[in-house]
């Protein structure tokens, strides 16, 4: 394999997985500098180029298909005195039925950066 020429998946899903579950840069560039996984920039430049290449589209919902949005939410610990220390914390998700996998590719573009992703939001409000 010749370098900068295919990042390999299982590097680059490990260092995604490291990154969202620690967020811990130096973490990452110590097992990259041991090979196993990628480098820091290269995983952030993964996730705005992910980001930017989603848009607002659902991928793989055909316009006969049936969308149920599921949301819920959870507190802990709100019997505190003070207030302090509480967490509210809120997830959703789509299941469509039928549905298609689809595997999307993301180009690597070293010309995104962070700005752009948060005009998204703006258009799905």
């Amino acid at each position: 394999m010749r370098p900068n020429i295919l990042i390999p998946p299982l590097q680059i899903g490990l260092g995604l997985q490291l990154h969202h579950l620690l967020g811990s840069r130096a973490l990452t560039d110590l097992l990259h500098s041991l090979g196993f996984n990628s480098s820091y920039n290269e995983v952030q430049c993964f996730e705005q180029c992910a980001a930017s290449s989603q848009g607002t589209d659902l991928f793989g919902v055909s316009s006969d298909s049936f969308i149920k949005f599921l949301a819920d939410n959870v507190d802990h610990n709100l019997s505190s005195l003070e207030g302090l220390g509480t967490f509210h914390g809120m997830g959703i998700i789509g299941a469509a039925t039928p549905s298609e996998k689809l595997s999307r590719l993301i180009r690597r573009d070293t010309s995104v950066t962070a700005d752009p992703i948060p005009l998204f939001q703006l258009i799905k409000d």
